[in-house]
């Protein structure tokens, strides 16, 4: 680290608050970020609106999904999706896979200021 003088007197202890509060910010940052991804923020914690989380079970780990909400359509191959929205009522489809139904496979959701998490069963054929 280098040592900076100024009128005789070190100012490294500077340099080390500048650090910390670097590594302070991105761990706040990751902690959010991940957070969000998993869906287990509060709906306040979106600015732009509620979560909308799909979540699926039945596939073959990493097996690439996809659903498609209110024209959007979003792959995974974790087993969850997440799509931000507005307040209003939302068409969604949830695609096919080769050997895999889902069930629901289409519906219609109500977005009112809360998550909402729709869960995808997926069924071998």
């Amino acid at each position: 680290m280098k040592r900076l003088y100024k009128n005789g007197k070190h100012l490294w202890i500077y340099n080390v608050i500048i650090v910390i509060a670097s590594l302070l910010s991105s761990i706040i940052i990751f902690l959010v970020s991940f957070n969000m991804l998993n869906g287990v923020l509060p709906a306040n914690s979106y600015p732009n609106g509620s979560s909308v989380i799909f979540k699926e079970t039945g596939l073959p780990a990493n097996t690439t999904w996809n659903v498609t909400f209110n024209g959007t359509t979003k792959n995974s191959n974790s087993s969850t999706i997440i799509f931000i929205s507005q307040n209003g009522s939302y068409n969604f489809t949830v695609g096919i896979l080769n050997n895999y139904v889902p069930n629901p496979s289409f519906g219609n959701l109500v977005v009112n200021g809360s998550n909402i998490v729709v869960n995808i069963t997926f069924k071998r054929i």
